[in-house]
């Protein structure tokens, strides 16, 4: 199931369409043969954003066991540290800019940084908030911010685990089969989502 592409389709019609999607999965749960009290968000880079914005809106439901972020994009307001670097690799401080820019309504990206739909990193977050592993790559204009949203569940009592891998680029779990590094992180990812999923306890609060 996709969902509606901006500019085309502009800020909030991704977000809506999360939730339908989410809401729609869960009411179709007998025809699919899924358990609709274990659910889990996943999403990289601007899935990593509408999965992290998803979980938010949906803090307090039991069904939501988990949410899995692969370099998501957090903040519109591109302020992180990382993005004063120039990565070599897939994606550029100017590329992620121009992004939010055809994201927003107004073309102006950075208007979104104060809308949590938009922002996770925006506002308070609840402690009730579904449990997270973040998955970051070192050479990578997202890194930092992912960084921050991950302290910012961990104050907030949420049970975040952090997976950092150094030497990578944005979109390298795309690679699977290709490049060890990202084996390794589809491997933890699995991991983390069997955990998330099952009953027994699932991570411990920290980073990797």
């Amino acid at each position: 199931m996709a969902y509606r592409l901006a500019p085309e389709h502009p800020f909030p019609a991704a977000y809506e369409d999360a939730l339908a999607a989410i809401h729609w999965a869960r009411g179709m749960a007998a025809g699919l043969d899924i358990d609709a009290g274990r659910v889990a968000l996943v999403g990289d880079s601007a899935g990593g954003n509408l999965a992290a914005a998803a979980a938010q809106s949906l803090a307090g439901d039991p069904a939501i066991r988990h949410q899995l972020l692969i370099y998501p994009a957090l903040d519109a307001s591109c302020s992180a540290p990382s993005f004063g670097t120039q990565f070599p690799g897939f994606l550029s401080s100017e590329q992620m800019r121009w992004y939010w820019d055809q994201y927003a309504p107004d073309r102006n990206g950075r208007a979104l940084a104060n809308d949590r739909r938009a922002s996770p990193m925006a506002g308070p977050i609840s402690p009730d908030t579904p449990a997270a592993t973040i998955i970051v790559a070192g050479n990578d204009p997202l890194h930092d911010e992912a960084v921050a949203y991950a302290e910012k569940l961990q104050a907030a009592g949420v049970q975040t685990a952090l997976q950092s891998y150094p030497g990578a680029i944005h979109g390298f779990a795309s690679l699977v089969g290709l490049v060890p590094l990202a084996n390794e992180a589809v491997s933890a990812a699995a991991a983390a989502l069997r955990a998330g999923l099952g009953d027994q306890e699932r991570f411990n609060v920290g980073r990797s």
